[in-house]
């Protein structure tokens, strides 16, 4: 082989080295997520098919009254007006959140408030996704 024909060969395989990196950071998804953090991302992605403002609103104040480590029924929350129906049912702790959820979830609220839905839904939909065991 000439020193042509290697270095052409070793730049296809570094091409080829950057194009499946780049696939598998793309694809890596979201991994299991906390019992808190499903029940959000399943109410947020119930408002962001409806685009409603109002319960996105819910979800965000959820999101932010809330940090790491709280329970829902504390009394800082006591004047918060109630979260959206199907995340406010059942039992309302959220506590197992981590802050990598939290980020990911505001970051999809962001989405929705910049009104893309669509891509909300999307993302909402890969987080859900990847909770089934495949």
């Amino acid at each position: 082989m000439t020193t042509r024909q290697t270095g052409f060969v070793a730049g296809i395989a570094i091409a080829a080295g950057i194009g499946i990196t780049i696939f598998l950071l793309l694809n890596r998804g979201y991994g299991q997520i906390s019992p808190g953090a499903y029940k959000i991302a399943g109410a947020l992605y119930s408002v962001c098919l409806v685009k409603s403002e109002a319960r996105l609103d819910a979800i965000e104040r959820l999101l932010i009254d809330q940090p790491a480590g709280s329970s829902q029924n504390d009394s800082r929350n006591a004047g918060v007006q109630a979260a959206p129906p199907d995340v406010s049912s059942g039992p309302g702790d959220f506590s197992d959140l981590t802050p990598k959820e939290r980020k990911w979830l505001n970051s999809i609220v962001r989405l929705a408030r910049n009104e893309k839905w669509d891509s909300a839904v999307a993302q909402l939909r890969r987080m859900l996704e990847d909770q089934v065991q495949k």
